[in-house]
């Protein structure tokens, strides 16, 4: 799975074919046909399974909200430094097609929006807007794709105290900054 993601980020969706995947994995294009009908749907199931399990590592929960957030991020940049080519499939190449991959994308973002407000939303000392995690969301992932597509899949880690900042400020968690400037 993980060298179908890997093909994916590197040679996007025209490139990648069954044998690619196979070659990568050190497996014959024979073995890979027994078990997947196609390089799409290898490519289908991997998403569902990654995007699975990102959303779990993102959404772990603590009593806190802003330390729930600031994990979160971390997590996702260290995803993003550790397996830059799957990170680069998932945020990057998924948005340029259509079909099952894209729709895996949209619903991690919908699941980790949707985990954003929830967990803030109990500590809000104000009543942010109905679309606050949809934005906040957006914004970590334009960050994170602006990281990828300059190659430097590490440097959202730098963005953590702004990021954190600005959920705090939305939802009225704080009224410090937890970063020194």
């Amino acid at each position: 799975m993980e060298a179908a993601l890997t093909c994916f980020g590197e040679l996007g969706l025209v490139g990648v074919s069954a044998e690619e995947i196979a070659g990568r994995c050190g497996r014959s294009e024979a073995t890979f046909s027994r078990y997947f009908g196609s390089s799409e749907e290898c490519l289908r199931i991997a998403f569902g399974i990654k995007t699975d399990w990102l959303a779990g590592q993102l959404l772990e929960c603590s009593n806190d909200a802003l330390t729930n957030v600031e994990r979160a991020i971390v997590r996702l940049a260290d995803f993003m430094a550790e397996q830059s080519r799957c990170a680069r499939a998932i945020l990057i190449e998924a948005r340029t097609v259509a079909g099952p991959t894209r729709r895996f994308r949209e619903d991690l973002l919908e699941r980790l929006a949707t985990g954003l407000d929830r967990t803030c939303r109990r500590e809000a000392r104000c009543d942010p807007p109905a679309l606050a995690g949809v934005f906040i969301v957006g914004a970590v992932e334009q960050f994170a794709v602006a990281a990828l597509a300059e190659g430097r899949p590490a440097a959202l880690i730098g963005a953590v105290p702004e990021l954190t900042e600005l959920i705090s400020r939305a939802y009225g968690l704080s009224d410090y900054r937890r970063f020194p400037a």
